[in-house]
């Protein structure tokens, strides 16, 4: 059953939602034309990524009548209905920073709304370590389960639980809390270890940042993660070291 609309058309964006799962909650589908690219979201769109929105973002939520379209009675006609998924990708590296490719990962995701449909998928990383598939916008937890073959160790079995929606931005305007709780949850998907995602600058945090940094002047790493230039090591945040998080992280 849909939401009511607010009144004033305005929903405050709590942790876990992104645009496309705001727009599904209102029975709104074609959230993109619908909702992001609507006139009253214009400011909103230009600062966020849709998938990546901070607690207290307003979006504006569109008065959506029934749409009808002429068709002629002697024809046959088709018509396409906007699905209710979003492609969910995520890339496996090794601790080498090296991508995890051509391995099987088995997937669950868990929703608001308890779809057992969506258990016990199984995909498969390409040359890239990308394994890519489709996610429902009610989604609150996706369960990643691999092995990986260690020359050391044998097969080492991982169990990840990521939570979608919870990406903090880390746009100049935002509270400092927002933004460091976004450059906490990148170093910690990149492999560093920032300490809790508190969005507190403490010495894990700091010392995380400089190893990224440190990274960054390796001209491999700068390839395999997509960044442009070396980032100066200070062990604190400015544009080189955001534009350089966003990158590696693809966020």
């Amino acid at each position: 059953m849909p939401w009511v609309r607010p009144i004033n058309g305005k929903h405050t964006v709590i942790a876990g939602e992104w645009a496309s799962s705001i727009a599904h909650v209102y029975g709104i589908e074609d959230w993109k034309v619908a909702v992001w690219e609507d006139g009253e979201n214009a400011a909103l769109n230009a600062k966020r990524d849709p998938f990546v929105l901070a607690p207290k973002d307003v979006v504006f939520i569109p008065v959506v009548g029934e749409k009808k379209e002429p068709a002629a009675t002697t024809k046959v006609h088709t018509y396409k209905l906007v699905e209710e998924t979003d492609i969910f990708r995520v890339r496996l590296m090794s601790e080498e920073d090296e991508p995890l490719d051509s391995i099987d990962v088995s997937y669950s995701v868990e929703t608001s709304t308890s779809n057992s449909d969506w258990l016990g998928e199984t995909g498969h990383t390409d040359g890239d370590g990308f394994l890519e598939f489709e996610c429902p916008r009610t989604a609150t937890a996706i369960k990643l389960h691999f092995l990986v073959v260690d020359d050391t160790h044998g097969n080492v079995e991982y169990r990840v639980e990521l939570q979608p929606g919870n990406l903090r931005p880390m746009h100049n305007d935002d509270v400092e809390k927002t933004r460091m709780m976004g450059v906490q949850g990148r170093l910690h998907g990149l492999g560093f270890t920032p300490g809790p995602l508190d969005g507190l600058i403490g010495p894990l945090t700091r010392a995380a940042l400089k190893s990224f940094q440190m990274a960054t002047q390796d001209k491999a790493y700068r390839a395999t993660y997509g960044i442009d230039a070396a980032v100066k090591v200070t062990g604190t945040i400015n544009d080189a070291t955001i534009l350089a998080l966003k990158k590696a992280y693809g966020a």
